[in-house]
């Protein structure tokens, strides 16, 4: 507390700090703690092996994080965001959607040649096996999870 605080001080030779003062050393640091939980959280994410999903993940995570830096830009300067600023944060969220543009061609890319793997694996078996075309096709859609209309 403020007054435990200001014993100490006092015992030590320091004049004592003001209520006011207390308080916003105890708010700079409850933002301190908040951003580096949130960092810390961002980049448990960020170092994950990447699939698909940790990919879409990350992006939110970083994005997040562009939103708190854009506030903390916000905030130093009260409440105005200086050029240097906007400019920093409209290239991050730019980035940011580049990322998720490329995230998203990755996935169907992955998407593709899954189905030209399980197309061709099931050719060679069906036809190794005698089966129909339909069967071929029918075994294909359902390793691929695709419903059939009937």
């Amino acid at each position: 507390s403020l007054f435990e605080l200001n014993d100490r001080l006092a015992a030590v030779g320091v004049d004592p700090i003001s209520k006011s003062a207390f308080n916003r050393a105890a708010v700079r640091a409850y933002n301190r703690l908040r951003r580096n939980e949130e960092h810390a959280a961002v980049m448990a994410i960020a170092h994950e092996d990447l699939d698909a999903k940790k990919i879409e993940r990350t992006d939110a995570g970083v994005a997040e994080m562009i939103k708190i830096m854009a506030a903390e830009i916000i905030d130093a300067n009260e409440g105005g965001v200086d050029p240097e600023g906007l400019s920093f944060i409209s290239r991050a969220f730019r980035d940011v959607i580049t990322a998720e543009s490329l995230s998203r061609e990755l996935q169907e890319k992955r998407q593709k040649q899954l189905e030209q793997t399980v197309d061709a694996a099931t050719k060679a078996v069906g036809r190794a096996r005698g089966l129909s075309a339909e069967t071929i096709e029918q075994l294909r859609a359902e390793i691929l999870g695709v419903k059939q209309a009937p």
